[in-house]
């Protein structure tokens, strides 16, 4: 892949996986347990639920598969930035702080903006360093998938975080367009909290 030669720099801010041992109907389903780092494999983040080189098909990919089918797991991880959080928080009209866990991120990644609309194929580089350089080992390459689109789920969450009902019917218009973004991991390893993430656009040649 090919990438334009502007290069935006920012930092990890919170880490979290998903316990795969949680109960689907549970009121914490969705939230993430805060980590200080996370190790990445080509399946994904380790001790994650999401984690698997594969899935099983469901409503999301209905236009090309029958329920079941066993398909490439492009959901890995999600990422949203503290800006999208603070106006989704805004949207909804509580004071009570809107945290990535409570909506079920891997990341927030804060300095690049808003990080929902990405572009398909972005890359994600992880490092520890503050200026990007290829080839180092020790970075970890995340490849953005897709925009994550709002649901009740997550509205639901923070309905029984906040104790108020109307925040499940409420939170997808309010998050709208600041979901986050989703993907896999190109390239495992460690990452940290408080590393540096350098965002490498697309050309869409390779």
């Amino acid at each position: 892949m090919r990438f334009t030669d502007t290069i935006h720099t920012g930092r990890v801010t919170f880490l979290g996986v998903s316990p795969p041992a949680r109960r689907s109907d549970g009121p914490d389903y969705l939230e993430t347990q805060p980590c200080q780092q996370l190790t990445c494999d080509l399946e994904g983040l380790i001790g994650d639920r999401h984690h698997g080189l594969a899935l099983s098909s469901g409503g999301r990919q209905k236009t090309l598969y029958a329920r079941g089918t066993s398909i490439r797991n492009n959901r890995q991880w999600t990422a949203i930035s503290g800006e999208e959080l603070a106006v989704i928080q805004e949207n909804l009209g509580i004071t009570e702080t809107v945290e990535a866990a409570h909506i079920g991120f891997n990341a927030q990644i804060d300095g690049l903006g808003p990080i929902t609309q990405l572009p398909a194929l972005t890359h994600l580089v992880f490092s520890p360093h503050a200026t990007f350089a290829p080839k180092r080992p020790e970075d970890v390459v995340w490849v953005v998938y897709a925009e994550v689109l709002p649901c009740e789920i997550a509205g639901s969450a923070l309905a029984h975080r906040f104790h108020d009902p109307k925040l499940a019917s409420a939170f997808p218009k309010a998050s709208m367009s600041l979901r986050g973004c989703t993907g896999y991991v190109d390239k495992g390893g460690r990452i940290e909290t408080g590393w540096y993430v350098h965002q490498l656009t697309p050309t869409y040649q390779d």
